[in-house]
């Protein structure tokens, strides 16, 4: 599915998203939505390993960002909203898991300062 995001939006090759079918676009598309297991329990952090992730800190800010690869995070601290461009805002806070997918373009609102355990796939 990753082979279908990367032709879908944008590698710069001329024609590829032609060669792509309309079943594939839509599993595209409903790919690039991000996923929330909110209040992830033990069992769930465990089962992908998430304490091992490397960990990374923001303080409460807005900025934009594109996802180049899929980043799964356990946030340990803080409160986001992130809009996917076109999309509807996101919200999730400590204790959620949350998948982005690659390729998505959106804006962050840090409201609460973040610390995520992150891995990108």
């Amino acid at each position: 599915m990753l082979a279908f995001a990367s032709l879908s939006f944008g590698t710069g090759r001329k024609g590829v998203s032609k060669s792509v079918s309309k079943v594939q676009r839509s599993r595209v598309f409903m790919a690039k939505q991000i996923e929330v297991v909110r209040g992830a329990d033990e069992a769930t952090i465990n089962k992908f390993g998430c304490r091992s992730w490397p960990i990374w800190s923001c303080e409460a800010s807005t900025f934009p960002w594109e996802y180049t690869e899929n980043e799964r995070c356990l946030l340990i601290d803080g409160d986001v909203t992130v809009t996917p461009e076109g999309g509807e805002p996101v919200s999730f806070g400590a204790g959620d898991i949350v998948t982005f997918p690659a390729g998505m373009k959106c804006n962050w609102d840090v409201k609460k300062a973040v610390n995520k355990h992150y891995l990108f796939f």
